[in-house]
């Protein structure tokens, strides 16, 4: 073989490197949505923080109910490509029961803008910035962390890692967040499985870490702490059998709601009475 020949395909798998590169990282940026709620909105106390995590500083608020019945602090998290404004439909709820609540953005997701990609070690130790925050806000309560979607699956990779909450609830969580990802490919007309295996490696590289440690199913079996487990049984976002997962590596039964959508369940009276029991016991 000659040496222009050699040339020629050495050129070509570095230019295909490069492409599949740049398509990797466009993929782990998420769109932008607009903040259709906002945390000043609620008609509660609402205080905006700075929460310093790594080299960002993300937006937050701390919501204090009218009425505090002294119980922990919840800190809520939102999924991949959405905002605190969707967790407010929680809070509120949440808040009239008496307590009180920290909402933030995940860094590239609403108002806490700049970050050049996200993955879910980014997810995580945001998650444990704002566990933090909510420390300083309230030192002598305990904080339990809520996180919707893909909030619940790596705050189950915070918990893991030591974040000081007193419990975790998951609500409509993947446990594999790989077949997840392929799954909404597959519903787009692509190959989620082969787009996956071929861009994996490079998201690999980004999150800087050992993959094992951001498997939200290997990190609950590690939880030490009570830990709810949440999801709608018509969930066109991440399939029941992700809360079985979970529940399985928790060993705990996943509580499936019937008729709950991804994002209706948030809505859900049932779901807010199913955390204000939980938070209960934790109390008790």
């Amino acid at each position: 073989m000659t040496p222009w020949v050699v040339g020629i395909g050495v050129s070509l798998v570095v230019v295909a490197v490069v492409v599949m590169d740049r398509i990797a990282v466009q993929m782990i940026r998420p769109p932008y949505k607009p903040l259709r709620k906002r945390a000043k909105g609620l008609p509660f106390q609402v205080e905006p923080v700075s929460i310093p995590s790594g080299d960002q500083s993300l937006s937050g608020w701390i919501a204090r109910p009218d009425d505090d019945n002294g119980g922990p602090v919840l800190v809520l998290v939102h999924g991949w490509g959405s905002n605190h404004g969707t967790m407010t439909r929680l809070a509120g709820p949440l808040l009239e029961r008496g307590f009180p609540v920290l909402l933030f953005d995940v860094r590239h997701h609403g108002k806490s803008r700049g970050a050049p990609y996200v993955t879910a070690r980014h997810f995580r130790d945001d998650i444990g910035a704002a566990v933090r925050e909510a420390a300083k806000a309230f030192p002598d309560r305990p904080s339990l962390l809520i996180g919707h979607s893909m909030g619940g699956s790596t705050g189950i990779l915070a918990v893991a890692d030591g974040a000081p909450v007193r419990g975790l609830v998951t609500i409509g969580s993947p446990g594999d967040l790989w077949a997840v990802w392929a799954y909404h490919l597959d519903q787009k007309g692509l190959p989620g499985r082969w787009v996956i295996k071929c861009l994996s490696p490079f998201w690999r590289i980004r999150a800087g870490v050992p993959w094992r440690t951001l498997d939200p199913v290997v990190r609950a079996g590690e939880l030490e702490v009570p830990t709810l487990i949440l999801h709608g049984d018509q969930d066109e976002s991440v399939p029941p059998v992700h809360a079985h997962q979970l529940g399985r590596a928790r060993g705990v039964e996943p509580r499936v709601m019937e008729g709950e959508r991804h994002r209706d369940i948030l809505d859900s009276p049932v779901l807010h009475e199913e955390i204000e029991a939980f938070l209960g016991g934790i109390a008790g």
